[in-house]
C-alpha cells in the first residue's frame, strides 16, 4: 500500500494535513542537510550567458487561454520519440534493461492545440505519431483535486501522462519494478521540463489521478499504471514566444 498512511506507518513520520502548518514545513526546507561543525567546503560558482534555466524550467500552475501552435506541441513531444535511425534505435533518456515500459498518453482539450482535435492520444515512440485512443472520451475537471490541481488543470491546454505496462517489465525486474518505472518516468518529465521554456510553455507536474479515470480515458489494459502527469499550456507571465518552431510532424 501507498500513500500518507503507509508513509507513516513505515517510517513513524506523521503527515501534515493543516494548510499553514504544511507552508511552514515547506518554508523549512527540511530536504537541506545541516552540520553541527565546520566542514571543509569547495565552491561551486557557475555563471552563464544563457538562457535562465531556473526560471524557463520552473513549475507553472496558471496558463493563458491561447492556443498553442500544433509543432510546439509536438517538438515537445520529440523529446520522447525514439530517433529515426533503423540501425541504431535511441531514446534521449534511460530505462531499466533497455525496455522502456513506461508509455506517454496526452489528452488535449477542446480548441487549446490549433491543428490537434479535442481527445486523447497514445504516443507513439517508433512511428512518430500520436495515435487517437479512447472513444472520444473527455478528462472531467473533477478528476483532479479540487482545492490544488484542479484551477490547474482549467487553464491548462493539455495534459500528459506516463503510464507503465508493467508486464513489459515485471517478468525481469520483479519488485524492483516499480522503482524502475518511477525513475523513468522521472526523466521523462524531466525532459519534458527541459524543453518546454524553450518553446514557450509551461508545465505542472501532477502526482495522482483515479485509476479507473485513465483507463476509460485511454483505453488501458489491467497491468498498465499510472506514474506521473503533467499538465501544460502557455504560462500567464511568459513573455510572447518569438523563436522559430521547426516544421515536426506527428
Amino acid at each position: 500500500e501507498n500513500g500518507p498512511a503507509a508513509a507513516q506507518e513505515n517510517t513513524g513520520l506523521t503527515v501534515i494535513e493543516e494548510s499553514d502548518a504544511r507552508t511552514a514545513f515547506k518554508a523549512a526546507e527540511k530536504g537541506l542537510r545541516r552540520f553541527n561543525e565546520k566542514k571543509h567546503t569547495v565552491a561551486i560558482d557557475t555563471i552563464s550567458d544563457g538562457p535562465d534555466r531556473f526560471e524557463a524550467n520552473r513549475s507553472t500552475r496558471e496558463f493563458l487561454d491561447v492556443p498553442i501552435e500544433k509543432n510546439q506541441l509536438a517538438k515537445l513531444l520529440a523529446s520522447l520519440m525514439q530517433n529515426p535511425n533503423k540501425g541504431r534505435p535511441r531514446y534521449q533518456y534511460a530505462s531499466a534493461g533497455g525496455l522502456y515500459p513506461v508509455q506517454t498518453y496526452v489528452y488535449v482539450k477542446p480548441g487549446r492545440i490549433a491543428g490537434i482535435a479535442q481527445g486523447c492520444y497514445y504516443l507513439h515512440p517508433t512511428d512518430r505519431t500520436l495515435v487517437a485512443v479512447g472513444n472520444g472520451h473527455a478528462l472531467s475537471a473533477d478528476s483532479y483535486d479540487y482545492f490544488v490541481n484542479r484551477p490547474t488543470f482549467d487553464s491548462a491546454a493539455f495534459a500528459v501522462f506516463f503510464i507503465a505496462d508493467m508486464s513489459a517489465i515485471t517478468p525481469l525486474y520483479g519488485e524492483a519494478s516499480r522503482d524502475m518505472v518511477l525513475i523513468e518516468a522521472g526523466q521523462m518529465a524531466q525532459h519534458l521540463t527541459n524543453y518546454a521554456g524553450d518553446l514557450g510553455l509551461g508545465l505542472c507536474g501532477i502526482g495522482s489521478l483515479q485509476h479507473d479515470v485513465l483507463c476509460r480515458l485511454f483505453d488501458l489494459g489491467p497491468h498498465h499504471s499510472l506514474a506521473y502527469s503533467m499538465l501544460g499550456g502557455v504560462p500567464l507571465t511568459a513573455p510572447p514566444h518569438s523563436g522559430e518552431i521547426e516544421e515536426f510532424e506527428i
